[in-house]
């Protein structure tokens, strides 16, 4: 019986040792429409766990929205030729994204608008003075304001990226000092806070950076493991943790690797079932309980996901379990000398 105790603990032991490494329990999600081979991305997530996202399968995209596993369709009925991809949730149920519109109906030539799905109602953003056809749609917070980025050309055509925040439709642009080229916002939380990425050209040496934009004040995000390369964060929760990705060089395949940032202390996102050959894990949104939601893909396809924070009540601490398996040890060798001195 002690024996079997004994081995029990040692299991246990083990299987908190990779609690402990990994405090994230995994839960993969595919939409119920991709067919065989199909890809699923989950692309936020809200407080109460409501997910939305789109999978495609054969080039033909379908957004939904998932709530407790019942799937329902997002579709922009401007959406003509083209597809739809809802990006950010929040708490109310509002949706908001992206659609594209194959105007010259060539199947190559799209013009790309956002929209704000509430109730069933759409609503499509363009950004006042934008190129045509170039706005996009990335998130949306529990007050309802809206971030992506937009085009302009100059005076020779070449465009420039510019994000912009909508609030009740007041917008804003916001350009990061650093972003000569390019500034993308990906989320915003409650607070008004922004994240994104800035791209810049210096000299034969472009780089693409994150960022975190609270009040006009810019600070640029870089994951230390590879501070000389692309870090692209994509969410932001109310208490300022971040997740996203960079690129790791050391990488022959160029796999990016997902992180959370809380506070300047970068931890790796891996979905255990991720191939790292072949894509890895796509951190793309995080909730106010700290919940992330992305994608990653296995040998066979890709998949979405739902990270949960474990709390720790639901682990055994390793120091208890220390403790009992030194009590049955002890107690073992009682055993022993009790039979002993009986025989």
């Amino acid at each position: 019986m002690l024996v079997r105790l004994f081995l029990s603990l040692i299991a246990m032991l083990i299987a908190v040792g990779s609690a402990v490494a990994d405090p994230y329990v995994y839960t993969a999600i595919d939409d119920p429409l991709a067919g065989p081979g199909g890809t699923t991305f989950i692309n936020g997530i809200n407080d109460t766990g409501v997910l939305t996202g789109y999978s495609v399968t054969s080039g033909t995209f379908h957004s939904f929205v998932d709530v407790g596993g019942t799937f329902t369709t997002i579709a922009d009925p401007l959406a003509v030729g083209g597809h739809t991809l809802a990006q950010g949730i929040n708490n109310a149920g509002e949706i908001a994204g992206e659609y594209t519109v194959d105007d010259l109906n060539t199947n190559s030539d799209f013009t790309v608008h956002g929209f704000v799905d509430i109730g069933g109602v759409y609503t499509t953003i363009d950004v006042p003075g934008a190129v045509p056809g170039t706005t996009e749609v990335y998130g949306i917070n529990n007050a309802g304001a809206i971030v992506g980025d937009y085009a302009t050309a100059d005076a020779h055509g070449f465009a420039h990226e510019h994000g912009f925040v909508d609030i009740g439709g007041t917008f804003t642009t916001i350009d990061d000092p650093l972003g000569t080229n390019a500034t993308d916002v990906f989320s915003i939380n409650d607070n008004g806070v922004l994240t994104g990425t800035y791209f810049y050209i210096n000299g034969s040496s472009p780089g693409t950076h994150g960022f975190v934009d609270n009040g006009g004040v810019f600070t640029t995000i870089t994951d230390p493991a590879m501070p000389g390369l692309d870090t692209l964060p994509s969410g932001i929760n109310d208490a300022g943790a971040l997740v996203g990705q960079y690129f790791d060089n050391s990488n022959p395949n160029n796999i990016p690797v997902s992180f959370l940032d809380v506070g300047g202390v970068f931890t790796t996102i891996s979905d255990p079932l991720a191939d790292l050959s072949l894509g890895g894990t796509a951190a793309i949104g995080i909730n106010n309980t700290g919940t992330i939601v992305g994608g990653y893909f296995d040998s066979t396809t890709g998949h979405g996901f739902v990270a949960t924070p474990q709390s720790p009540a639901d682990v055994p601490e390793p120091n208890s379990l220390m403790l009992l398996l030194a009590g049955l040890l002890g107690l073992g060798a009682v055993r022993r000398t009790v039979v002993h001195r009986a025989t």
